[in-house]
């Protein structure tokens, strides 16, 4: 034995064990371990006579479809955690490949070469679906620069027709322009850099064409609203809420300036001695807290505040205090009554809730049956993830159409949820206080007379969003009744030139500067008539 041969030897038996380690470390079934090491075997120890070669070929062939065929390499549970099967494979190829510096015919050496090929495919193809699914950008166009070796590798030691020369070629060009293309068309946004820009990326209008550029701007949103939790969130320190905002806590959001007052509410300071002022207090969500974006952007009771010293000339001072704090729900706001909100000796509350307490419907919702739309998934290249999402379309479309949606008929009475009840309980403190009490329904970017594809572009990150439009109808109806019930409650209706008009929204519930300048004048509209009797 030559000393080549003997080190090809040795490397190949330290790639075996390497097989037969990675296997067993990555709990590989030992019946595919042994199949496995079988080929890592056979390829190590093979030798130079050719009919001995010949005879171990096909003994290789069956081994791999069982190693195949029992390691679920392309089912769900296997695509991310199990990626130890893309490196089993290329070593076995690798493996495979040694074997023919160590085999002298050439009809023999080309059979090797094409079971050597084979696994490098697979291993390959499964690295290349992982790193898509998983939308992995730099693993994925390491992928493809590997299936581009293997096709070169292929023209050049297997290929001798000229259909397969052709095929092996488009191939090739296909991943050579496929990036190419994408990144030429892919729109370009810098976040945080060009706040002119960001419409084009949270619209409709701007992002349709582009729905990576939404996902990316909403990664940015959720990351800008994290970084400012630590600088205006506290721990309660009665333990009853998630949380309050820190007394004088400053923070800035994208472009906007966050004040705390000494009460712990978005704005302006609160006077301390009440006289004459006539005082609204607002309680809500992070809808009226306010996800401003720019410099100069204002919540919308701020802008209700504008309203009626611009519209009224009121004799007396008025003060609209924002009370809203992201992620509550109607009966957080309950639980502040007492410590926080009857303190202040309101004239007016408004009550604008919605989104936050959707789940209290729950049951109140037409149950849908059947599978829902598919979502939009971002992968390392946006041509492939619009055509797999449009071909995904496509076949919902044709089943939806074809089988039909089944609803449940016979939802619950939303008069008898928690939401209802949490809302009587408001009226309850409003009657025995002495309050007037404003209950508004609530607005979101769609609605069910939205077009498709508007609910679609929102679905991409709202998953629920045909039951939160069922929720929402739901919610606006019980509202709608309780002021029927207690007469003495005023009634908002923020739905015209808002509720469904998206350009108007940064994202399904949050508002641009024109929707909080809406919901502002909607409000306005539906306490004008108390305002004026009040404040002459």
């Amino acid at each position: 034995m030559s000393k080549k041969t003997l080190g090809v030897f040795i490397l190949q038996g330290g790639i075996t064990v390497s097989v037969i380690v990675i296997g067993w470390e990555n709990s590989v079934p030992w019946s595919v371990l042994v199949v496995l090491a079988l080929i890592a075997l056979e390829a190590a120890t093979g030798t130079r006579r050719g009919n001995c070669g010949r005879r171990t070929i096909p003994v290789l062939w069956i081994a791999m479809t069982i190693a195949i065929g029992f390691v679920p390499i392309f089912t769900r549970s296997a695509l991310i955690p199990e990626r130890h099967h893309i490196w089993l494979a290329l070593l076995i190829a690798l493996t495979t490949w040694l074997t023919t510096f160590r085999i002298a015919p050439h009809n023999l050496k080309h059979l090797w070469r094409i079971y050597s090929m084979t696994w490098a495919a697979i291993g390959v193809s499964v690295w290349l679906w992982v790193s898509y699914v998983g939308n992995r950008g730099a693993s994925f166009f390491a992928g493809l620069g590997g299936a581009f070796i293997i096709l070169l590798a292929a023209k050049r030691w297997l290929i001798r027709r000229n259909v397969s020369i052709q095929a092996a070629n488009t191939l090739i060009l296909l991943i050579l322009v496929l990036p190419l293309m994408d990144f030429i068309t892919r729109p370009r946004y810098t976040l945080g850099q060009q706040p002119a820009s960001w419409a084009k990326c949270y619209s409709y209008e701007g992002a349709r064409k582009d729905p990576v550029a939404f996902m990316r701007w909403w990664n940015y949103y959720l990351d800008q609203w994290n970084r400012i939790h630590p600088q205006i969130y506290m721990p309660d320190p009665d333990g009853i809420l998630p949380f309050r905002l820190i007394p004088n806590g400053r923070a800035k959001l994208f472009e906007s300036d966050i004040s705390i007052n000494s009460h712990g509410f978005r704005g302006p300071p609160i006077l301390e001695i009440k006289g004459e002022t006539y005082r609204i207090v607002v309680i809500g969500e992070s809808t009226t807290f306010g996800c401003t974006l720019h410099d100069g952007d204002r919540p919308w009771p701020e802008w209700l505040h504008q309203i009626i010293e611009d519209r009224l000339s009121p004799r007396r001072p008025v003060e609209v205090i924002n009370t809203g704090v992201p992620t509550f729900t109607l009966q957080h706001n309950l639980d502040r009554m007492t410590g926080e909100i009857l303190p202040l000796k309101p004239d007016l509350i408004i009550a604008y809730h919605g989104y936050n307490g959707f789940s209290w419907l729950d049951a109140s919702l037409p149950a849908i049956v059947g599978r829902r739309p598919p979502v939009y998934r971002e992968r390392p290249l946006r041509l492939l993830a619009d055509c797999e999402h449009h071909l995904k379309l496509l076949n919902y479309r044709h089943k939806h159409e074809r089988s039909g949606t089944a609803r449940s008929v016979t939802p619950d009475d939303p008069m008898q949820t928690q939401y209802a009840r949490a809302y009587e309980s408001l009226i309850r403190i409003a009657q025995t206080n002495e309050i007037r009490l404003a209950l508004a329904n609530f607005s979101m970017a769609v609605n069910s007379r939205s077009d498709r594809d508007v609910k679609e572009f929102y679905r991409s990150r709202f998953p629920r969003l045909y039951e939160q439009i069922e929720a929402n109808t739901v919610h606006s109806t019980m509202v709608a009744e309780l002021v029927r019930l207690h007469p003495e409650v005023f009634f908002i209706n923020t739905h015209s030139n808002l509720d469904g008009n998206h350009d108007k929204f940064i994202d399904l519930i949050h508002f641009a500067e024109a929707g909080r300048q809406q919901l502002a004048e909607s409000v306005f509209a539906g306490i004008r008539q108390i305002l004026e009797y009040e404040l002459k």
